[in-house]
């Protein structure tokens, strides 16, 4: 209490605000990658009942401005292939632009984990994707994978999701209204917690 008293003797903290202060850094830790890194959020949407399913990649710089959005129509078997499919498409993409310093966010905890961890055995319909991913992170300088909430991966859910309505890859441009309002209000939903 005393080196609490001392740090920040100017202020008293509600717990209601030391939970807002808490999310609104949370948020903006997560919304845009390192200086020098390129961020890549991956997402898999599929219908309930049926294979035919979705990718969603969008990629941004160090400052969170969106670089590229990609739709993939894909067959899916379930949720863990498609995230698996989804991040070694984005992955693919990278390599493709250039990229050598990635970021690469997922909001599925279990195919992180078999991705990073040689010694986790991946199921058997996400193995050979399991690997590919693991060989494709040797052609980058650096390469790490975070896992995110949902609620931090709405972008790429969103863009998933319009992949289940085409019948091939849509490279989308950054200036295609759904997709610049979706960007345009996750940014000020980040400045508007951050200012609150």
């Amino acid at each position: 209490m005393r080196r609490n008293n001392r740090v920040f003797k100017t202020k008293d903290w509600s717990p209601i605000e030391v939970i807002s202060t808490a999310e609104r850094a949370f948020l903006e830790f997560q919304s845009a990658p390192p200086l020098g890194f390129i961020k890549v959020n991956c997402d898999a949407a599929n219908t309930q009942g049926d294979t035919a399913g979705g990718l969603g990649i969008i990629f941004r710089d160090h400052n969170g401005r969106p670089l590229k959005a990609l739709s993939i129509s894909q067959v899916v078997s379930s949720a863990i292939p498609g995230e698996a499919l989804a991040i070694r498409e984005a992955l693919m993409q990278a390599r493709e632009l250039g990229i050598t310093n990635l970021l690469v966010e997922s909001d599925n905890k279990e195919i992180i984990s078999f991705i990073e961890d040689p010694n986790r055995v991946p199921p058997l319909d996400v193995a050979v994707v399991v690997e590919d991913v693991r060989e494709l992170c040797s052609t980058f300088v650096s390469v790490s994978f975070l896992f995110v909430p949902r609620a931090m991966n709405v972008i790429a859910d969103a863009v998933a999701r319009k992949a289940l309505f085409i019948m091939c890859m849509t490279d989308w441009s950054i200036s295609t209204p759904w997709l610049d309002d979706l960007c345009l209000s996750e940014a000020i939903g980040y400045t508007h917690d951050s200012h609150q």
